[in-house]
């Protein structure tokens, strides 16, 4: 984990987590992939390359 900066963030229903490459500036889009899981069993709901 030490390669990506990792952000998390959650809503109502979900959590988000991103794992980008810690030479990006943060915002910029794409290079990176996320995680989205539900939030009451941890079932993961998408994975996918940022973009």
């Amino acid at each position: 984990m030490s390669a990506h900066r990792v952000t998390v963030w959650e809503t109502d229903a979900e959590i988000v987590v991103l794992f980008n490459d810690p030479n990006d500036p943060p915002g910029q889009r794409g290079g990176g992939f996320s995680v989205e899981l539900r939030k009451s069993d941890l079932r993961v709901l998408r994975a996918h390359p940022n973009r």
